[in-house]
């Protein structure tokens, strides 16, 4: 493995799972080399070391050859931030190379450039999302507002004038913005795995990468497993 660093020579394999559909992305530093959406008509868990094996093929690369796994780390799906999580955390131990684990919704911030503020919404069920808002610097997104779950109507009536809205829950979401709102272009709602790439580069250029041993998903809420589980030990 490289020295961490020559940010440059970099060879960093990206997983996108939050999502019903994954994506993988190889980029060296900061150009992205492939990229590949997973199959609609199957299961991240049964297409992910495939399309792993299919994007390192591409580039001539082999598992050795990584320097850094990025992975989305959360909200989104349940299952598919598991298994994304796992396979990242699985591949960079047996490898050796570093990981980091990204926010879903600083990945979907990472789609735009500099400009004004940018809230990052994703559908949580239940009339709920999960958000977060973002000063758009030329440096890249700065959180403003940390990703929590809000009541879609709370989370409406914290939008200002001059806030920009992105996010997966916009497939869905057909009531109108307060005056002075915009959404961004439907191509930019989604989390794409070359962001991932780009956002774990620049963690790992100031000096931050997560422990193979103690990393996971960040779900931010319980699982409805969990929840029932927790109502029973309550009665």
């Amino acid at each position: 493995m490289i020295p961490t660093r020559d940010f440059n020579r970099m060879k960093i394999l990206a997983l996108e799972t939050s999502e019903r559909r994954g994506m993988i992305a190889a980029c060296n530093a900061d150009t992205c080399l492939a990229t590949l959406k997973l199959p609609e008509d199957s299961r991240t868990a049964e297409s992910l070391v495939v399309g792993i094996e299919q994007t390192l093929n591409r580039c001539q690369w082999t598992p050795a050859d990584l320097d850094l796994i990025a992975v989305t780390q959360g909200p989104g799906s349940f299952t598919g931030l598991r298994i994304g999580c796992v396979t990242a955390k699985v591949l960079a131990y047996a490898t050796g190379a570093q990981l980091v684990g990204v926010n879903t919704h600083q990945a979907i911030a990472g789609n735009l450039s500099a400009g004004s503020p940018l809230w990052c919404v994703i559908d949580a069920g239940r009339n709920q999302c999960y958000a977060a808002r973002y000063a758009m610097t030329p440096h890249g997104p700065e959180e403003l507002i940390g990703t929590a779950i809000l009541e879609i109507d709370d989370w409406v009536a914290q939008l200002e004038q001059g806030d920009r809205v992105s996010g997966t829950l916009l497939a869905n979401f057909n009531r109108p913005l307060p005056a002075g709102v915009t959404t961004v272009a439907a191509e930019d709602w989604a989390p794409r795995a070359e962001a991932v790439a780009e956002i774990g580069r620049q963690a790992v250029a100031q000096g931050r990468s997560d422990s193979h041993w103690e990393f996971s998903p960040h779900y931010y809420r319980l699982s409805a497993a969990e929840e029932k589980q927790q109502a029973t030990s309550a009665d």
